[in-house]
């Protein structure tokens, strides 16, 4: 009976260490999520600008003809 409430306890401490590790990963998923969300944002404003330095250039060279 003693090693059934001593096994007991400690799936219950290995059951409260796993959630703390879910809760951690979650919350890393989620500062993932947002800094992936923030690098896609970024990258679509460069190219954003990008294009619009292409456009200028043509109309420059278009202008220069």
């Amino acid at each position: 009976m003693a090693a059934d409430a001593t096994e007991a306890d400690t799936l219950g401490e290995n059951m409260a260490n796993l959630e703390a590790t879910l809760g951690s990963a979650r919350q890393e998923t989620e500062r993932l999520s947002f800094l992936l969300q923030f690098m896609d944002n970024s990258h679509g404003d460069q190219l954003e600008g990008v294009d619009t330095l292409i456009g200028e250039a043509g109309d420059c060279r278009d202008a220069l003809m």
